[in-house]
């Protein structure tokens, strides 16, 4: 069996695993990413809201989520400080954060 090495974006953690599992769990990672935050999330009213009429900076899926920072979702009209702590909150419970790099190979 071919075993490979697996980075994960959640925890930057460097795991040995088969290849098919490698295939696994990056189709899994890449699903996830394309889902819209609120569902995924189960995010209260406010700050569904706020992503779903946010013109600047647009969050439409977890991708566009997480490569964002505090300061970023603050800036959205009617987003605050409860609002951040509960979107970083469902991150921290789905593996995730704000300010991931998503470009790292």
């Amino acid at each position: 069996m071919i075993r490979e090495e697996f980075d994960c974006p959640h925890c930057g953690k460097t795991f040995e695993i088969s290849g098919e599992l490698r295939v696994k769990l990056v189709d899994d990672l890449q699903h996830d990413l394309d889902q819209d935050p609120a569902d995924f999330l189960s995010l209260s009213a406010r700050p569904a809201n706020c992503f779903k009429y946010a013109a600047e900076p647009e969050i439409r899926t977890m991708r566009q989520l997480v490569t964002l920072c505090e300061r970023d979702l603050l800036r959205i009209p009617g987003f605050g400080v409860i609002s951040l702590l509960e979107v970083k909150e469902q991150l921290d419970r789905a593996g995730l954060r704000l300010g991931m790099d998503l470009e790292k190979k």
